[in-house]
């Protein structure tokens, strides 16, 4: 075996230049790199804060967050004033015209009759108007100031809020149909549009049942 002493030690004098040399060029090599990259800068992230843990913050300033409509642009605040009913009649149909919305209600189907004899009735004058205009985002019919111009023709007027809507109906009896025509001036940001609503309930037969009936 040769002696302990005589093997070079892996620590020496050359290995440790070698190494200092290594470190001062990755030194160099880092600080060229730092100037040539353009520092970037974090965008910095504000967490808003209220009172209830947990609830959602909202940014009130933001233009882009939604906006409640006001208060004065419900139908609700409009002057209420008591239904009136227009009748209309022919050999056809009839039905009663309201000043809610515009709507039919106690529509009645003259060439039609049940087992009983009685004639077909779809609704009833106690149920809401179907086919009642109002504006949206609200489910509320507008109070109309209702003329009848033609035998067979409505026209109705309504201002909420500075918006002016118009309504025209023409009765075709020959398709049981009421063409409607409206048209809406000066439509302020709280209102969205025109809606239709259809009451949901339409008078059951009251007549007596057949021999095949359930």
């Amino acid at each position: 075996m040769e002696p302990t002493e005589n093997k070079p030690s892996f620590m020496d004098r050359g290995t440790l230049v070698a190494f200092a040399i290594i470190l001062l060029f990755w030194f160099g090599w880092s600080r060229y790199m730092d100037k040539q990259t353009p520092a970037v800068t974090a965008t910095p992230v504000v967490e808003a804060k209220t009172g209830n843990a947990g609830a959602p913050a909202v940014n009130r300033k933001d233009p882009m967050a939604p906006t409640e409509a006001k208060a004065e642009a419900d139908p609700a605040n409009q002057e209420v004033v008591s239904e009136t009913l227009l009748p209309y009649k022919d050999d056809t149909w009839s039905f009663e015209l309201s000043n809610r919305g515009m709507g039919i209600k106690d529509v009645r189907l003259s060439n039609f009759k049940s087992r009983d004899g009685q004639t077909i009735q779809l609704s009833s004058a106690k149920e809401d108007p179907s086919f009642a205009t109002g504006l949206a985002p609200y489910d509320k019919p507008i109070f109309f100031n209702v003329q009848q111009t033609a035998p067979d023709t409505f026209v109705g007027k309504a201002t909420i809020d500075g918006t002016t809507i118009e309504k025209t109906m023409k009765v075709v009896s020959s398709k049981y149909a009421v063409e409607t025509t409206i048209r809406v001036t000066g439509l302020s940001a709280q209102h969205k549009g025109i809606s239709t609503r259809i009451a949901d309930i339409m008078t059951e037969p009251t007549s007596k049942k057949g021999f095949f009936d359930p």
